[in-house]
């Protein structure tokens, strides 16, 4: 009897020892499949992540509105800049917003004489657009909302591989003969004109970039030809 009861215990032993480890290794499984779950969640709120942190913005030169392949617009503006024919004038071309917030409506005068003034653009030459000549230059700043990376390539009108256009046009600066510097920027292939700005004023230029054979190599470029531009993003 004694004998019959401890071969009982045994069993009983074995039985709740194999119980035990069934349990064990369930609960490894469920703890497995939690982690791998709690991976794929952490991958996830990555991949969230980085689709928030995209965006990029940019100035479409010559538009009053964006592309509308994936950007917003964030205003439309007025083209702007240092006057040409002053030696300290900023040389950045800026788009100025139609709603300005002065902080005074009220005239100021330096009281010794100098200063730094803002212009509107003008197109100084036809080849730009047609009948474009002495028209002032719109512009719209554009947010794309797929992309972080905006890169304007001269020379080019479209993007290499691997990147996407939002734009191409005609390269724009200053005159070489002007008093102030100036910035290259890429003006939009089918240029606009702000209404009511036809006036001969001057103020920030644009001109058609062309390309001086020398120290640029001709081939692949041409002396005096047009340059293009295309502005990627990716």
């Amino acid at each position: 009897m004694l004998r019959h009861t401890h071969y009982l215990l045994v069993f009983f032993a074995v039985a709740f020892c194999d119980d035990l480890k069934r349990l064990l290794l369930n609960d490894q499984d469920v703890l497995k499949a939690k982690f791998h779950q709690m991976e794929l969640r952490m991958q996830s709120l990555e991949s969230q992540k980085l689709q928030l942190q995209k965006g990029a913005v940019y100035t479409r030169w010559g538009r009053k509105t964006c592309p509308g392949n994936g950007t917003e617009l964030v205003y439309t503006g007025i083209a702007g800049g240092g006057d040409y024919d002053h030696s300290g004038a900023a040389s950045d071309y800026v788009c100025l917003p139609h709603d300005p917030n002065l902080i005074t409506n009220t005239a100021i005068q330096n009281p010794w004489g100098e200063s730094s003034f803002m212009y509107g653009g003008e197109y100084e030459e036809n080849i730009l657009g047609p009948k474009v000549f002495n028209n002032d230059v719109p512009c719209s700043v554009c947010y794309t909302t797929h992309q972080s990376v905006i890169l304007m390539i001269p020379g080019k009108s479209k993007c290499y591989d691997g990147w996407k256009t939002e734009y191409f046009g005609k390269l724009v600066g200053g005159s070489n003969s002007a008093r102030s510097a100036s910035q290259y920027a890429c003006l939009d292939n089918l240029p606009e004109v702000l209404e009511h700005g036809s006036a001969n004023e001057n103020g920030k230029l644009f001109y058609a970039v062309r390309a001086r054979c020398g120290s640029l190599p001709c081939p692949p470029y041409t002396n005096n030809a047009l340059l293009t531009c295309v502005v990627c993003s990716k």
